[in-house]
């Protein structure tokens, strides 16, 4: 009884501390969707999830809901049983966990979801080199067994029964005072300035790393201190690596700002400008050879290159809401009938 006095104190006296410095606290179990309250480790991966060694597989948290992951009939892997002891990040596989069951190691794949066997020269070498990634090992606490700090700031701590969650308090909100209709947009420029884009009052605010105004973007390219409209609200907005500032606006095309002694020159292409094929633009991206592409709703995707536009069509609609360079060759786009998937091909066209 004077033994459980002194773990309750204790962890009273953990979390109250945590408490006051302004975290709220999330315990999960097995009813929260914990595949096993009997938790072992926990790391997080490049992705940011949260991952959770458990003697009932592997379980991966997004945020909001657990999945769990566990040896399959047909996986080729001789994994004795489910239950985890330890899991580290693979050293130099970024898409690899090297999970211990028994006194083996096994790797477990992010990109398939599976388990494989390792040969007895590589669980040597897991097994002898530095865990990465991993929660600290509590030696003097009886309730809290590791406790692991993710990158967004969150505690984790594996309790004897459950996982837990400590996180920081919001910071107090502050109202800016100039944005006065709904934001269709924010971004950072290559002075860290924050970009804010408004749809009813159609203006672009410019805020400096301090939150300050710096001002309002004028038609004429000019920063004016008064309050001025854009000439079409601004649905995105992105800066090139040669510092040019591009606006896709719905419905008034896409605008591209060069910096010229402290204001931008603005030059405007709407359909039918040089090859581009609609007015509403939703989202711009660059690829490695400097290319712009605009998603656009109807017009498909539109590509800048030489001082024109070709444009991609690919469906019924053409409506594409967002689009994302993954690699040198390749680009995603979000569209209302799925995902698209573009690939440049040696010749350097692209195809879809």
């Amino acid at each position: 009884m004077k033994r459980l006095t002194y773990v309750i104190i204790v962890l009273f006296s953990l979390v109250s501390g945590l408490l006051a410095q302004g975290y709220r606290v999330v315990d999960y179990d097995e009813s929260d969707g914990l595949s096993q309250r009997h938790v072992t480790q926990i790391l997080q991966d490049n992705d940011g999830f949260i991952w959770l060694a458990t003697w009932n597989g592997l379980d991966r948290f997004d945020g909001r809901e657990f999945v769990n992951f566990k040896t399959k009939p047909g996986d080729n892997c001789d994994m004795p049983t489910d239950r985890i002891r330890n899991i580290t990040l693979d050293g130099s596989r970024k898409n690899v966990i090297n999970c211990k069951v028994d006194n083996r190691w096994y790797r477990f794949s992010l990109v398939d979801g599976t388990f494989s066997t390792v040969s007895d020269r590589e669980n040597r070498a897991i097994d002898a080199a530095p865990k990465i990634g991993t929660g600290k090992f509590m030696r003097e606490n009886d309730s809290v067994r590791f406790q692991f700090a993710d990158r967004q700031g969150n505690i984790w701590q594996i309790l004897n029964e459950q996982v837990r969650r400590l996180t920081p308090s919001a910071s107090p909100i502050r109202r800016l005072a100039e944005v006065d209709s709904e934001v269709k947009w924010m971004g950072l420029d290559r002075y860290g300035r924050h970009w804010v884009c408004m749809k009813g009052s159609q203006r672009v605010v410019i805020y400096d790393k301090t939150n300050r105004l710096v001002g309002y973007l004028a038609p004429d390219g000019r920063i004016s201190g008064t309050p001025t409209a854009f000439p079409s609200p601004v649905y995105c907005m992105y800066q090139s690596r040669n510092g040019d500032v591009w606006l896709g606006t719905k419905p008034g095309g896409v605008y591209r700002l060069q910096e010229e002694n402290g204001r931008y020159r603005l030059t405007h292409y709407a359909k039918g400008d040089v090859g581009l094929n609609s007015d509403r633009v939703y989202d711009i991206c660059e690829d490695s050879y400097g290319r712009i592409w605009l998603a656009t709703m109807g017009g498909g995707i539109n590509c800048f290159e030489n001082g024109r536009f070709t444009h991609y069509l690919f469906g019924r609609d053409n409506q594409v809401r967002r689009i994302y360079r993954m690699d040198n060759d390749t680009l995603m786009a979000a569209t209302t009938e799925g995902l698209l998937v573009m690939k440049r091909n040696k010749g350097g066209r692209i195809k879809a």
